[in-house]
């Protein structure tokens, strides 16, 4: 019987060795040919296992302006957007020791697109997309079709719901209930996920990023309407989240060495009444609170483990100090890639 106890005991501990977290690092594609940006930038699409990697060559700021206007103009059904999807999504950020930025992309199936930007009027970054933004379904390889019919693939700095870039700036989205917005006259009107653009290429702390909000009308599911939230980090130790409310937009800054955010309203509601509102949101506060911040990269995976639901696409820890991505894709929290913007 002792022997069986001691047999169960080293099993145990063998497969806990093994259930450690495995880390991959990455590097982006580098097409070093004298063809344009935009077919440099198609060319070096390539799979890595279950996600896809790209670099941008060149600036997009026409881009931005153009998919803008399509959208304003021709309706929100001229392109695929972030609505019309159930989203359930994390984030927090973590300050005790490195600073840390966490968060769950919690979405139905989409195929995984990280690209590197580097922008000759702004900061390089790091950025996630989904694939059935440019009309890609999840198990649709781009890499197995010409070149030329990747064309959408350049829409990707405009739908870029989360990223990190050079200054350690760290910005994502997660849905609210829709809310009308006040149209200002002498604003731009740019859709969100052109904001996290936005603050990706030219923010170099939260002031920058907050400032930046403030300049536009941002919107989603309508010209009038913006259904979203966001969660702002720089390597300082300060976050905020902004959030509309009441015609204007809220900004909420960091109190603690730690940070939360899911798809409830936060701006003038009670930590109580957050935590009976969400379970994610509870979970979060309850292990951040517990170690004050003070988390490694491996702890904060752990985290967003804990409030994974079953549509999760990607979960990162993004190290705003070291300017490092840890990545899980689909729920595969053992097996981790790294990118980093330097490289």
């Amino acid at each position: 019987m002792r022997k069986k106890i001691i047999f169960l005991f080293i099993i145990i501990l063998w497969n806990t060795a093994f259930a450690q977290k495995r880390v991959v690092d990455l590097k982006f594609p580098s097409i070093q040919t004298s063809e344009s940006d935009s077919v440099r930038t198609l060319k070096s699409v390539q799979k890595v296992d279950n996600l896809y990697m790209m670099t941008f060559y060149g600036d997009y700021d026409q881009l931005l302006d153009e998919v803008n206007h399509k959208i304003i103009n021709t309706g929100f059904d001229s392109v695929r957007t972030l609505e019309g999807s159930k989203f359930e999504c994390s984030m927090f950020a973590a300050f005790g020791a490195a600073p840390l930025y966490g968060r769950n992309f919690d979405n139905p199936d989409c195929g995984v697109l990280i690209t590197i930007y580097h922008p000759s009027n702004g900061y390089a970054s790091i950025g996630f997309s989904r694939m059935n933004d440019f009309g890609f379904d999840k198990d649709e390889d781009p890499t197995l079709i010409p070149v030329e019919k990747r064309r959408l693939l350049l829409n990707a700095p405009f739908f870029t719901p989360d990223g990190m870039n050079e200054r350690g700036v760290s910005v994502a989205l997660a849905a609210l209930r829709s809310v009308n917005i006040n149209v200002h006259k002498n604003k731009k009107s740019i859709f969100i996920t052109c904001l996290v653009r936005e603050i990706l290429d030219h923010a170099g702390d939260i002031d920058e990023s907050v400032a930046i909000i403030k300049k536009y009308n941002v919107f989603d599911e309508a010209i009038n309407k913006v259904s979203h939230h966001l969660l702002i980090a720089d390597p300082s130790g300060r976050s905020v989240i902004v959030e509309y409310f009441n015609e204007e937009w809220r900004v909420m800054p960091n109190k603690k060495s730690w940070q939360a955010i899911t798809n409830s309203p936060l701006y003038k509601i009670s930590e109580e009444s957050r935590e009976r509102t969400c379970w994610r949101y509870k979970i979060l506060r309850a292990k951040l609170k517990h170690k004050n911040g003070i988390i490694t990269w491996e702890q904060g995976m752990d985290i967003l483990k804990s409030v994974s639901i079953g549509g999760t696409q990607w979960s990162t820890i993004c190290d705003m100090k070291k300017k490092e991505i840890y990545i899980s894709i689909y729920k595969d929290f053992y097996h981790i890639k790294k990118v980093n913007i330097k490289m």
